[in-house]
């Protein structure tokens, strides 16, 4: 959990007004640190996860780790704020805050006058404060530009190509796996019954519509309601076996395993973020009984589903949306298919030729 809890930390700008945050990200790595302009999220992708763990190994420096984590995760979760007392009314309904750049951090150089500074500093504050408060803005493919002297003594500068998956970026998508058009997302662990759509079933309103032994896959994103999940499903015959809990996270989903021993585990992430390589990925998942991989469709092939195979894991594809992208995942020899049109994964079946 620390690794996950560290690579959740670099994606929030939190850690650049900590700086026992930004020495622990310095002291993983202090080169890449150098030269990767403090890009926490630049640093963790520079290290293997068997780096990470080995050091975290060392107990003061992982105490320390914890310490800030515990840090971070009081000040996400803190409920005496000044906007908790005197402007309750904004969680609902942020603020939305437009301007051209936000001046944060130099991991993030999408801005270059006072205006962003000015838009950057409200934006911290507005955090600090427990303000309800979107900011809204451009994302530049190029940062600031580099100056260097030529051969000739002339100066001269060149633009560097933003890589989004090296910045402190997540992006909001929707139900195809695309970008979304909501200006937030309120975390599900803080979110009622009451304020969900009358439309929403629970859990055992989908069991009493589904026929018994029918397979249901659930995106877990609250690992704490775990328990409740399996409590729900285990009132219904054939229910438990038939569950699929995905996490983003292999190791969590594999620490389930204690709790059921019908349940399926689904490691859904994205290939670029197995770093380790599929084929460790793979061995590992095997041996701490996780059942499958999600991937997005386009992550897919042939080869990569018999590596998947060749060590017991059921491989999955999601955001199959179009017929091509059905029918490519089941040339591929995938397991399972996650989309939103029904019928067109139906039909598809129905065309496949049988092995």
């Amino acid at each position: 959990m620390t690794v996950a809890g560290l690579n959740r930390l670099a994606r929030n700008l939190w850690w650049t007004w900590n700086q026992d945050a930004q020495d622990v990200f310095e002291e993983l790595s202090p080169r890449a640190w150098r030269y990767l302009y403090h890009n926490a999220v630049a640093v963790l992708r520079e290290l293997s996860d068997e780096e990470l763990r080995a050091r975290l190994l060392d107990e003061e420096f992982n105490g320390r780790v914890q310490e800030v984590l515990r840090q971070f995760n009081a000040y996400l979760g803190a409920t005496d704020t000044w906007a908790a007392e005197h402007a309750a009314g904004l969680a609902k309904r942020p603020v939305a805050y437009f301007s051209a750049e936000f001046g944060f951090h130099e991991t993030l150089p999408i801005a270059a006058g006072g205006l962003g500074m000015l838009a950057g500093d409200h934006a911290k504050s507005a955090s600090d404060l427990g303000l309800g408060f979107v900011g809204i803005s451009l994302f530049y493919r190029e940062g600031y530009f580099q100056q260097a002297i030529s051969a000739e003594n002339w100066q001269t500068e060149y633009y560097s190509q933003l890589d989004p998956q090296n910045l402190p970026l997540e992006p909001v998508l929707d139900d195809d796996g695309r970008l979304g058009h909501l200006l937030r997302r309120r975390p599900i662990g803080q979110t009622v019954r009451t304020d969900l759509p009358g439309g929403v079933p629970t859990l055992s309103d989908l069991y009493r519509i589904v026929e018994a032994g029918t397979p249901v896959a659930l995106d877990v994103r609250d690992a704490s309601a775990v328990p409740a999940v399996l409590d729900t499903a285990r009132r219904f015959p054939g229910a438990e076996d038939g569950l699929w809990l995905c996490h983003p996270d292999w190791e969590t989903a594999a620490s389930w395993r204690d709790l059921s021993r019908g349940v399926r585990l689904v490691d859904s992430t994205r290939l670029a973020r197995i770093t380790q390589g599929p084929e460790r990925r793979a061995a590992d998942l095997a041996a701490a009984g996780v059942d499958a991989v999600s991937l997005d469709e386009s992550d897919w092939s042939a080869g990569l589903v018999a590596l998947f195979h060749r060590f017991g894991i059921v491989c999955l594809g999601r955001n199959a949306q179009q017929p091509r992208q059905i029918h490519g995942l089941l040339r591929a020899g995938v397991d399972g298919l996650f989309g939103s049109h029904a019928d067109r994964m139906a039909q598809a079946a129905r065309l496949r030729p049988e092995p």
